[in-house]
């Protein structure tokens, strides 16, 4: 029993550090064009992606929620990203896009 306890005990400490782990940019993801503006002429827009805030790391909330949305839009095929909106939490949301290289 007092091996569960202290197993128990183990998780819940480590949790926080799990929990607030940064977002990392993945290499498919470093090659997304994040941008305000409208993708260029013949690309195909592939859907919405949403960027959420993590970690305590170097970076800060909303350069966290851009790399955590480009993550999303590279595992969708995008290479670029309109930005359309940052919430008050730090989130950002857009439509990404598969353009010509």
């Amino acid at each position: 029993m007092k091996k569960f306890a202290l197993l128990v005990c183990a998780v819940f400490l480590a949790f926080p550090f799990w929990a607030c782990a940064p977002n990392k940019a993945t290499s498919a993801s470093l090659e997304v064009k994040l941008m305000k503006s409208d993708p260029p002429d013949g690309c195909e827009e592939i859907g919405q992606v949403r960027g959420e805030p993590a970690g305590m790391g170097p970076a800060t909330p909303m350069e966290s929620a851009k790399i955590d949305m480009r993550n999303e839009a590279a595992e969708m095929g995008a290479n670029y990203v309109r930005m359309e909106a940052v919430m008050q939490n730090g989130a950002v949301e857009g439509t990404a896009y598969k353009c010509p290289e």
